[in-house]
């Protein structure tokens, strides 16, 4: 594995070396708007400081867009709040953010942990819409709307259901900490198999994602 990390760095190198270094934007053209996260800027490699065998690979997307209102900055962004115990600070950054349904979620999910009365309304505004968004035969917020029932429905089953669901649609680290999340939820532990067996076959580093797994150690052998 050394070896090919090795050669990996290397042909990396020969690809940059000599050439000038910007960083990149793709924000001019017209269809990134719709895909944010194809907008690469930088790209990092190292060892692993964990295990010497597994390289760590990093891309920053969506360059110079902290100015400009972008939905899946904000989103991530709150999701980093939220992880961080900063619900009011996810308040202060979203309370004029609810047309969008992912920022509508993590406001409320900022209003439930500090027990804020608009939390009561903006959940019944949520499970309208995702009603909607079913009755339409849309799939496109299956992420939020499994969400959505873990953390403010409080109903791991149905939860666990659209986690599932979700996870046949799109597999990224936070599809596979829903899941993880709703089977622990839900005591259905076998359901987190095809998550962890994701994450070892594609050699996924997540810290989150590790401290859920340790929680199935049934489900790693």
């Amino acid at each position: 594995m050394s070896r090919q990390i090795r050669l990996l760095t290397l042909v990396i190198l020969t690809l940059f070396i000599g050439a000038p270094v910007f960083a990149a934007s793709h924000r001019e053209a017209p269809l990134i708007a719709n895909d944010p996260a194809a907008d690469i800027t930088d790209f990092y490699m190292f060892r692993s400081w964990q295990d010497s065998g597994k390289a760590i690979l990093i891309m920053n997307v969506i360059p110079r867009s902290l100015g400009i209102k972008d939905y899946y900055i904000l989103g991530a962004y709150a999701d980093f709040l939220l992880d961080q115990g900063r619900a009011q600070e996810v308040v202060t950054l979203l309370q004029h953010e609810t047309r969008a349904d992912g920022l509508l979620l993590r406001l409320t999910l900022a209003e439930q942990a500090l027990h804020l009365s608009a939390s009561k309304d903006h959940t019944a505004e949520l499970a309208a819409r995702f009603a909607t968004g079913r009755e339409r035969g849309t799939n496109v917020h299956v992420r939020e709307e499994a969400r959505f029932t873990l953390a403010l429905l409080h109903d791991p089953q149905a939860a666990l259901n659209l986690a599932q669901a979700n996870w046949e649609i799109q597999k990224e680290p936070w599809d596979g900490r829903l899941l993880l999340e709703s089977a622990l939820a839900a005591g259905s532990r076998k359901t987190a198999r095809p998550v962890i067996d994701w994450l070892n076959t594609n050699l996924v580093e997540d810290r989150t994602l590790q401290q859920l797994v340790a929680q199935f150690p049934e489900e790693q052998s």
